[in-house]
């Protein structure tokens, strides 16, 4: 990923429910059996929204995110933590801009998202 983010944080994770291509909601481990739910989006990148005019594109970006989410879930050594995230800031919608790499094979969502021409790269707003 071409983002240059200089990470804060690095948790295990579990996903619990994907809202769209690129905004996950995942139980996060934060040490010492503290663990807590939190809203995450991809970092670096954007896929279509699962509604209005982009809704078929929005769809197959949500449906790749899923099963690649599933191979995590299958296929992680720890299968209770199957990925790592890596995080500096929230969003102004107070999620978590993230980097998530299965603990398996470390391969990132979010590269594999642009790879798979489901993601485009992304810097900030829109022009």
């Amino acid at each position: 990923m071409s983002a240059n983010t200089d990470w804060h944080w690095t948790f295990r994770a579990v996903p619990l429910r994907i809202v769209d291509g690129d905004t996950l909601r995942c139980l996060i481990d934060l040490g010492f059996w503290l663990r807590n739910t939190v809203q995450l989006r991809l970092i670096g990148i954007d896929t279509p929204e699962p509604r209005g005019a982009s809704r078929d594109a929005g769809l197959a970006a949500t449906q790749f995110t899923s099963e690649w989410l599933q191979v995590a879930m299958q296929t992680a050594p720890d299968f209770d933590w199957p990925l790592v995230i890596s995080t500096a800031k929230a969003d102004s919608f107070n999620r978590w801009l993230v980097r998530a790499v299965r603990t398996s094979d470390l391969r990132c969502l979010n590269d594999d998202l642009v790879s798979a021409g489901h993601a485009v790269p992304w810097t900030g707003r829109n022009a």
